[in-house]
């Protein structure tokens, strides 16, 4: 029987079981100045940084986007970043964006234009729509604190195997019409639990159509249908986009890197747990209001 993409990255990140739960290897760990509480738990229970090649921080999630000189006037603010700065400064990290550095931004932008964010690879983050990267075929999701300071002290994760879903999208996007009106379409059509406990791939004509950021925006949302995280199989507009970017792979292993990513498209005779199907050739813009 054939894998579906999820289950490739799954299958060769399990490092472990336990009890029915999956010890699962974490590839790549997005954090951020709001780190700093599981940094503390970190250190008071005397770990290190297991990998600092493979984090990123990113200071977006406590640094306001507007007023920021107010903020850093904060002595509570200050404290949060002045404690993460510590922490990246003490084990060497190379990939620390802060507030001045022009490459800063949102983590979920920022990762997938440093091209930390790879096609195969478990990604993780203390923040709900880390769903956002498995526009590039990668599985991503958001954790809690205490998740954050396992993964900074171990790189694993323990975690419950989701169930499958795939969705098929078909058509041709109207005109006026974008990609966040295919995911708002998506959820009016599967309902806001239609994805929970599962792991979403979405598929057809209409997702191979769309650019890297609009695919970007469809996996964002997929926790607004409740599900776990969100899939895209990579292909030559995922190679194109992350070419080049300073943290992808070059040279050599930038081939060898290509030739593995065409592999972890879902196989035709993969099966899923759920499936769903929708026509986007007549879709009108959507509008959403409310919590539901």
């Amino acid at each position: 029987m054939g894998k579906t993409l999820f289950e490739k990255i799954w299958d060769t990140h399990v490092v472990g079981e336990t009890g029915g739960w999956s010890i699962l290897y974490v590839d790549r760990h997005l954090g951020h100045d709001g780190s700093s509480r599981a940094l503390d738990m970190l250190r008071r229970r005397g770990l290190s940084l297991r990998r600092p090649d493979k984090t990123m921080i990113v200071f977006d999630h406590v640094i306001p986007t507007k007023n920021q000189h107010d903020a850093l006037t904060d002595p509570k603010m200050v404290e949060m970043l002045d404690t993460v700065r510590e922490f990246a400064d003490r084990y060497g990290m190379k990939n620390v964006y802060d507030v001045t550095d022009v490459r800063n931004g949102i983590s979920h932008v920022v990762g997938p234009e440093q091209g930390f964010s790879l096609p195969g690879a478990t990604l993780v983050c203390g923040d709900s729509h880390t769903a956002t990267h498995g526009a590039f075929g990668a599985l991503a999701f958001g954790i809690g604190a205490s998740e954050v300071e396992h993964v900074f002290g171990t790189q694993t994760l323990l975690q419950l195997k989701p169930k499958s879903m795939r969705i098929d999208i078909t058509g041709t996007l109207p005109d006026q019409v974008y990609a966040k009106d295919i995911i708002l379409a998506i959820i009016g059509h599967i309902g806001t639990g239609g994805g929970t406990g599962c792991v979403i791939e979405y598929a057809g004509e209409a997702m191979e159509q769309l650019s890297m950021e609009g695919r970007m925006t469809v996996c964002n949302m997929t926790i607004e249908a409740g599900a776990r995280a969100g899939l895209i199989a990579p292909d030559q507009t995922t190679f194109d986009y992350l070419k080049g970017r300073p943290l992808a792979p070059s040279a050599d292993a930038w081939q060898q890197a290509v030739e593995y990513w065409k592999t972890l498209p879902s196989d035709d005779n993969a099966t899923f747990d759920q499936s769903a199907a929708l026509d986007i050739s007549s879709l009108a813009p959507q509008v959403t209001w409310g919590t539901n």
